[in-house]
C-alpha cells in the first residue's frame, strides 16, 4: 500500500472572470467571501475564461489600512494572477479592491463604476477564523 501525500490545504484559489463594458470592468469571483481557517494560508486569484486575454490585474489594494494579517499582494504571470499570504492569527474580516486594465491601453487603469456587493458585503472579503 502506498503512502498518500497529504493534500495541501494551505492554498485557496479564487477564479475571477472579468468583462469590460466600455471604460469599466465587472468582476465575478468564484468565492465572494473567502473563509480562512489555517495559519499562513496562501490566497491566489486567477483570471479565467471567459475573461478576454487582453484584460489583466493592474492593482490589488487591502482596504483596511494598517492591518498586519495579509501580506502585500503580488501580481504574477503578466497580470493574470494575484497572490497574498494570510497569517490568520486574529479573527477579522478584510476587503480587497481589484483594479483591472486592458494591457493594450496606455492610459492608467480604469476602475469599475460600482464595487461588487453581495448582501451588503464588499467582495472579495477574506474572513479570518484562526485554528484553536
Amino acid at each position: 500500500m502506498r503512502d498518500q501525500q497529504p493534500k495541501n490545504t494551505g492554498v485557496i484559489q479564487v477564479d475571477v472572470v472579468v468583462q469590460q463594458d466600455g471604460t469599466t470592468f465587472k468582476a465575478t469571483y468564484s468565492q465572494g467571501v473567502i473563509p480562512v481557517s489555517e495559519h499562513d494560508t496562501k490566497i491566489e486569484f486567477h483570471l479565467v475564461a471567459p475573461t478576454p486575454d487582453d484584460i489583466i490585474i493592474d492593482q490589488v489594494t487591502i482596504k483596511q489600512l494598517g492591518q498586519t494579517q495579509l501580506s502585500t499582494p503580488e501580481i504574477k504571470d503578466n497580470g493574470k494572477k494575484a497572490k497574498l499570504t494570510d497569517k490568520n492569527t486574529e479573527r477579522a474580516s478584510y476587503n480587497l479592491k481589484f483594479t483591472f486594465k486592458n494591457k493594450h491601453t496606455a492610459a492608467s487603469a480604469l476602475r469599475a463604476d460600482v464595487e461588487c456587493k453581495v448582501e451588503g458585503l464588499e467582495i472579495p472579503q477574506i474572513d479570518n477564523n484562526p485554528p484553536g
